[in-house]
């Protein structure tokens, strides 16, 4: 072989290296948020995301801090998880990456919020009842 045609064959080994490489897939990361009522203020780690319903793009599965904000409604502070799917575990996720296909991961939360309790008279009915418990009767 001459060298201009093992220069030929080079090429079109780089440009089908090259097309091949953008015709690959992707994992798509989305978390839906939800409560009820709607329209509540959502904090993901201590990052305001944005008001439910909503669909949030992350990047790590793990333990995630939500705080939930609605004017009615008391706020609610919890964790939850999200678990990583077979196919997105270490090492078997680089093959998931360049797949010719398209991968979802959509998790779901709803989160059902409580009416605020803005009585007074409750209020120090649980505080006297918490500092009876706690510190007993003196």
């Amino acid at each position: 072989m001459n060298s201009t045609m093992v220069q030929f064959t080079m090429m079109r080994s780089c440009i089908g290296i090259l097309l091949l490489a953008t015709q690959v897939g992707c994992v798509n990361r989305t978390l839906t948020i939800t409560s009820d009522p709607p329209n509540a203020l959502v904090w993901l780690n201590d990052r305001e995301v944005g008001r439910t319903p909503m669909h949030v793009a992350f990047l790590y599965y793990g333990e995630y801090d939500i705080r939930i904000q609605h004017d009615e409604r008391e706020t609610l502070l919890t964790s939850r998880w999200i678990r990583a799917p077979w196919w997105d575990a270490p090492f078997v996720d680089i093959a998931a990456e360049v797949l010719p296909f398209q991968l979802d991961s959509t998790p779901v939360w709803h989160f059902d919020l409580q009416p605020r309790n803005d009585n007074p008279e409750l209020l120090v009915d649980r505080a006297n009842a918490f500092r009876t418990r706690e510190v007993g009767d003196q």
